[in-house]
């Protein structure tokens, strides 16, 4: 309910019922969960444990915080699920605009050896094309490691 509290006075009609505001709290964790599927599935594939602790990978969306119907509808989706839910179907769903967030924390990468912070740079390409590769037309992301190693994709 703390949507509602930073949101959305008592008598707002923008605020959340009890269960859409649950849904809202259990969609930020799964963003969490894909996201870790993300990590162990791809991108420890291409970089090293330590690397990949230097990184956040979670799902995300655009366009700010759906509209309070979303919440019921994604509730009545299958996979909608702690058993189920996977990032593919975040990115194959039709009810909001979801994308991958892949992003580096500076204080991370600048306690790896040099050694590292270049394998972590280098590795950038090959994180773009896993995601292309693994998601194929339903890829949606965005990585950014620095300035220079930086990208939006929406398949």
């Amino acid at each position: 309910m703390k949507i509602n509290q930073d949101k959305h006075g008592f008598f707002s009609p923008e605020r959340y019922s009890a269960k859409q505001a649950m849904i809202q709290e259990l969609m930020e964790i799964s963003f969490d969960l894909a996201g870790e599927e993300v990590r162990q599935e791809l991108i420890l594939d291409i970089v090293s444990e330590q690397e990949a602790d230097c990184l956040d990978i979670r799902i995300s969306y655009r366009n700010g915080n759906p509209d309070q119907e979303f919440y019921d509808a994604l509730w009545e989706e299958p996979w909608f699920t702690a058993n189920e839910l996977t990032a593919r179907d975040y990115l194959e769903c039709d009810l909001y605009e979801f994308y991958i967030d892949v992003f580096d924390y500076d204080y991370r990468v600048e306690k790896l050896t040099q050694e590292q912070q270049e394998h972590l740079m280098d590795s950038f390409s090959a994180v773009e094309r896993a995601l292309k590769e693994t998601y194929g037309e339903a890829a949606a992301f965005e990585i950014y490691f620095d300035q220079e190693h930086q990208v939006e994709y929406d398949g």
